[in-house]
């Protein structure tokens, strides 16, 4: 008994060849729509009546759903360990920042309520400032002379040469007194003598 077999028409072959492409092409479709991502029904329609919308008045074919995928960041564990010390740091600051508004409220509340302690500071800094040196203090006696029977004296200030004798005036200074080898003086509170200062 002989068998022919006879030859398949390539009509079936290109067939049988577009169903495999189509059955393969719809599964891929299927995988990656179950992949992506839905829009939210309220969304889409809102989207769709606004389209409708504007279709009707503009005449405008309605554009399709944008669909947005956002990528998930999943962090390794030493970068979630940085991550973490990073928040500590920001508290600890946050922190920080915080006590040091506190003790700047409580030194100004002090001062507020102890009204003596900066009277005491200025006091005490007006102490260790240096008394700036009187008139009477820059004068120095140069040389005294007897002249007519008078005596009469010449001084020193702030490098200027001035004859004196008794009852004569230097700026607010008198000279109340004068011998062969002294002058005193007085300013209205302070009186002091002076001798011919020797080089």
């Amino acid at each position: 008994m002989t068998t022919n077999k006879q030859p398949v028409p390539k009509s079936k072959i290109a067939l049988a060849v577009a169903l495999g492409v189509a059955v393969l092409g719809y599964g891929s479709y299927v995988v990656y729509d179950s992949m992506s991502t839905k829009i939210p029904a309220p969304a889409l329609q809102e989207s769709t009546s606004t389209s409708l919308n504007s279709m009707d008045t503009l005449n405008q074919p309605v554009p399709e759903p944008v669909v947005s995928r956002q990528a998930v960041f999943v962090p390794s564990p030493a970068a979630s360990e940085i991550i973490g010390y990073e928040k500590q740091t920001s508290v600890q600051n946050a922190r920080l920042n915080a006590l040091t508004a506190q003790k700047n409220a409580n030194d100004a509340a002090n001062k507020l309520t102890n009204p003596t302690q900066p009277i005491a500071a200025l006091i005490e800094q007006m102490a260790e400032k240096p008394k700036e040196p009187s008139l009477l203090d820059l004068i120095v006696v140069k040389s005294l002379i007897e002249s007519g029977g008078e005596i009469v004296g010449m001084v020193s200030v702030g490098g200027e040469l001035i004859d004196v004798k008794r009852g004569s005036r230097i700026g607010d200074v008198s000279v109340i007194g004068i011998t062969a080898d002294s002058i005193t003086f007085s300013d209205g509170h302070n009186t002091k003598t002076r001798r011919v200062k020797n080089y």
